[in-house]
């Protein structure tokens, strides 16, 4: 009786051992973003101060192109933070713009637990890369990355390893 306890002591570990290797499990935030993908495939993540920021559904990510502006939003999952990007046109494929002026490109990150607002400015800046926009399909993927400051709190946000790809509306 004590070898089969044994063996099967032994039989179970080894089932063990043997299923953990088959199960993935992230150990950095950076793994935890979604790919960067150029098939209008609605995700959108990025890291703030490290932390994943990932949308969870297609209707956490928000992207109009209208009236010679890109306005990009995302919200977290609990709702309780977003990120709102702004860029102006023209929108081109391969393009870099810089998020530093109210006018042309800024970013935005709303924690509303801390009821704080922090966005980029003329000294404080960010950049977004437009690696596709569709204008057939309306698709348009790209990377961004931004530091942004608050008036009202003290601390500094930093988004970087940004991505998304989304349909955007027209």
């Amino acid at each position: 009786m004590r070898t089969l306890t044994l063996f099967t002591l032994l039989f179970s570990l080894t089932l063990f051992y043997a299923c953990d290797d088959d199960i993935a499990i992230p150990t950095k935030s950076i793994d935890l973003l979604p790919p960067a993908t150029q098939e209008g495939n609605y995700t959108f993540g990025c890291l703030v101060n490290g932390e994943a920021f990932v949308t969870e559904s297609s209707t956490d990510i928000v992207a109009i192109y209208q009236a010679g502006f890109l306005q990009l939003h995302a919200n977290l999952q609990s709702m309780d933070q977003n990120i709102s990007i702004l860029i102006n046109d023209p929108i081109i494929n391969e393009s870099i713009y810089t998020l530093n002026d109210l006018k042309l490109g800024r970013g935005k990150f709303h924690d509303q637990v801390t009821n704080c607002e922090y966005q980029t400015n003329t000294h404080i800046k960010g950049k977004l890369s437009v690696d596709l926009i569709d204008k057939a399909n309306y698709i348009i993927s790209g990377t961004f990355n931004m530091m942004l400051v608050s008036n009202q709190c003290s601390d500094t946000i930093r988004v970087t390893n940004g991505r998304f790809d989304t349909h955007y509306i027209p």
